[in-house]
C-alpha cells in the first residue's frame, strides 16, 4: 500500500542518493580537473565564498583558487598534464540537508626516471560540501598530507 507518507520517505530517499552521486561526482572531478592542470573548472567547483586550506596557505573564492593551483605547477604538481596523477579513495559523505562533509584519501603517483610508477605521497581531504545555486560545491577544502614532503615525486621540481 502506498500512501503520503510512504510516498515522502521514498522521495526523501531518492533525494539523499543523488546528493550523495552528485558529492561523489564532485570528488571525482576535481582530481580529473587537477591531472589536467584545468584550474579554471577546478576552481569552480568551490562555492563562491569557498575555501581551499593547504598546509602552506588558505586562500577564498574561485580567483585566488586557481591562483593558488597555477603557483604550484613545479613545485607540488608536475609542470604538464599527464606527468602525474591522483588516486581517490575511503570516499565518505555525511548528509545534512543543504549541507554535508566528506572525508577521502589521495595518493599522488608519478613516474620514475624508468617510467614506472612512483607512489610519492598519500594523505587525506576534509571537506565541508554546500549546495549552492542547485549544485553541490566545496564550502571548504583541506588538503592534508599524511606522508611524504613537499615536492616528494613532482616531475622537474627543482628543491626549495
Amino acid at each position: 500500500m502506498t500512501g503520503p507518507d510512504n510516498r515522502e520517505d521514498i522521495e526523501a530517499r531518492v533525494r539523499r542518493l543523488d546528493d550523495n552521486e552528485e558529492i561523489r561526482g564532485l570528488l571525482l572531478d576535481y582530481a580529473q580537473f587537477l591531472d589536467e592542470k584545468n584550474f579554471v573548472e577546478c576552481s569552480r567547483l568551490f562555492a563562491r565564498d569557498g575555501a581551499f586550506v593547504l598546509p602552506f596557505e588558505r586562500v577564498i573564492g574561485h580567483d585566488a583558487i586557481r591562483a593558488s593551483m597555477d603557483g604550484m605547477l613545479g613545485k607540488h604538481l608536475g609542470a604538464e598534464s599527464g606527468a602525474d596523477f591522483h588516486v581517490l579513495a575511503n570516499l565518505i559523505v555525511r548528509l545534512d540537508g543543504d549541507t554535508a562533509t566528506s572525508r577521502s584519501f589521495w595518493l599522488y603517483v608519478s613516474p620514475r626516471d624508468d617510467g614506472h610508477p612512483h607512489l610519492a605521497q598519500f594523505g587525506h581531504y576534509e571537506d565541508e560540501l554546500v549546495r549552492e545555486d542547485g549544485r553541490w560545491r566545496f564550502a571548504s577544502r583541506k588538503a592534508l598530507r599524511d606522508i611524504g614532503f613537499p615536492q616528494a615525486g613532482v616531475p622537474g621540481a627543482v628543491p626549495e
